[in-house]
């Protein structure tokens, strides 16, 4: 199974959402697990060993109103 999540833009959300993905993969153990992160923050991503793979979204590099869907296609 493999599970995508789209973590908290917000420093304090984004820690606070560790619980959950702990949770998740317990409840989940052999699903692959990736997230999708701030840009600002994915330096945060060692705090999710659970994790396997984290993709950094930034508004001003996938701007406008395609530009969720530009990032879409990106992973």
């Amino acid at each position: 199974m493999k599970i995508l999540l789209k973590l908290p833009n917000k420093l304090g959300d984004t820690i606070m959402a560790s619980s959950f993905v702990k949770a998740l993969k317990s409840k989940y153990p052999d699903a692959q697990i990736d997230a999708i992160m701030a840009s600002a923050f994915i330096d945060l991503q060692y705090f999710f060993p659970e994790i396997n793979k984290v993709y950094g979204f930034s508004k001003t590099v996938y701007s406008g109103p395609f530009g969720s869907i530009k990032f879409g296609r990106h992973i």
